[in-house]
């Protein structure tokens, strides 16, 4: 019984000096996604200046939805998805840039 005991005490030990490095690790996974996000969206954004000689003709104003919604319609053709412009941070969360019907992109979906 005091076999038992000891390990669980052991496993108890392990268990809350893992914690604080599973953390770290979590942390520095979602750093590197970020700039994984960065580079896809850069990379899209050259690629569009590089195809039409300018950057996306996005207008001004208005609904913040609807600006969200135009820069990804017009990026999306090069590669980044609707995840890549949510921060990794927020991904976790129930976190989306909803599209109203009457604004309704050609290729996207309204989920993630």
């Amino acid at each position: 019984m005091l076999e038992l005991l000891i390990v669980f005490v052991v496993v108890a030990i392990l268990a809350t000096l893992l914690l604080p490095v599973y953390a770290q690790m979590q942390a520095r996974a979602q750093r590197i996604q970020c700039v994984a996000n960065l580079r896809s969206l850069f990379t899209a954004a050259d690629l569009q200046l590089q195809r039409n000689g300018s950057w996306p003709q996005i207008a001004r104003g208005g609904n913040p939805v609807d600006f969200a919604n135009s820069w990804i319609a017009a990026l999306s053709i090069f590669g980044p998805t609707r995840k890549t412009w949510i921060c990794p941070t927020m991904q976790s969360r129930s976190c989306t840039i909803p599209i109203t019907p009457s604004r309704k992109m050609p290729g996207l979906t309204t989920s993630r």
